[in-house]
């Protein structure tokens, strides 16, 4: 069996199990969710369209489909849990976005 193969197959027997999660000491944090990484009509996405026709696709029917609803229940299930998730920003703080 290749590392590749290895690595697929513990990833496959690791979805097969729920991940045992102890609210005290579990943290969600979302990271950099923003409107232009998720909308077929932002500029951003336009440009990438642009370069490549097709190119967004599937990342934005993901994107849709899987990320967004999933980051949703993971917030509602800390939500139920009395669990105050985590939103980091990044603000720009120079001109150069550093």
């Amino acid at each position: 069996m290749s590392e590749h193969e290895q690595v697929i197959s513990m990833v496959r027997a690791k979805n097969t199990a729920p991940i045992e999660l102890n609210p005290r000491r579990t943290a969600l944090i979302i990271v950099d969710m923003q409107r232009y990484l998720t909308q077929p009509s932002h500029p951003f996405t336009e440009v990438f369209e642009k370069l490549s026709s097709g190119s967004t696709k599937g990342y934005l029917k993901r994107v849709g489909e899987i990320i967004i609803p999933n980051i949703h229940k993971l917030l509602v299930a800390f939500r139920d849990r009395r669990s105050d998730p985590e939103q980091a920003f990044r603000r720009k703080l120079r001109n150069n976005g550093s």
